[in-house]
């Protein structure tokens, strides 16, 4: 058996054993898969050094709770294993943690394009998209595809923060071109695997503001055929996606 299959077998043990399995209140188009609580092993990561792979984890730590010290380590790290995404996607959220927005928007494509398979980097792009006013684009690379197990039918199990991600930014971008049901079932999702999520908070704060300005009319207002809106109501995207993009 190889390393990667021992741990992930350990870790899987340990997750059926403390309970922190959750099955999908979805299975969305495809099928069902389990949400988890424990790190998700990711091929790339069984190519690092046992150090490095052991270290992964607190890396992601680092980069919420001291991102200004986790910036360097990260740039030699990413300057080391260029390969490794989750070390892009940290030294994003280091970024955003130290307040420079700029660098942290500049990243965003670069990293898309870098890995556009990796899930943090689809969905922060889209969210990049979206905050620039490019809904159709957004919508292009969503492909019509409003699951997270549409866009990798091949995966069984998904991070909570994978589905928040997933789920908070797609729910937008739906709430935004008109499918308002198809948002509020990932907000049921979402809710219902990490309510205490501040994704989940951010989702459901602006999904009552559309009730209220939008749902309870005929048809929505200010949508052209291209799913643009109104400047009023790209206004309020804008501001929204700011919040997403400053919490992922």
């Amino acid at each position: 058996m190889s390393r990667k299959d021992r741990y992930k077998k350990k870790l899987k043990a340990e997750a059926v054993k403390s309970g922190i399995y959750a099955k999908s209140p979805s299975s969305g188009l495809n099928g069902s898969y389990v949400i988890v609580n424990h790190p998700i092993i990711y091929p790339w990561m069984t190519e690092l050094p046992d150090e490095v792979e052991q270290a992964e984890e607190r890396f992601n730590h680092l980069a919420q709770t001291s991102p200004s010290r986790a910036i360097p380590e990260l740039l030699e790290l990413i300057e080391r294993y260029p390969q490794v995404p989750t070390f892009h996607n940290y030294l994003l959220v280091a970024y955003q943690g130290i307040g420079d927005y700029s660098k942290a928007r500049k990243l965003i494509p670069l990293t898309f394009q870098q890995f556009p398979d990796y899930l943090f980097a689809r969905v922060n792009y889209v969210s990049f998209l979206m905050q620039s006013g490019n809904l159709r684009k957004a919508g292009q690379l969503l492909d019509g595809k409003f699951t997270i197990d549409a866009h990798y039918p091949d995966r069984t199990e998904f991070h909570v923060t994978e589905i928040a991600a997933f789920n908070s930014i797609v729910g937008v971008y739906l709430a935004n071109t008109g499918r308002h049901a198809e948002a509020c079932q990932l907000y049921r999702v979402l809710r219902s695997v990490a309510p205490r999520h501040h994704l989940t908070a951010v989702l459901r704060e602006e999904l009552e503001q559309l009730d209220s300005f939008e749902i309870e009319k005929a048809k929505p207002t200010g949508m052209n055929s291209e799913g643009d809106t109104s400047g009023e109501r790209r206004s309020w995207v804008k501001e929204l996606l700011a919040r997403l993009l400053g919490r992922i």
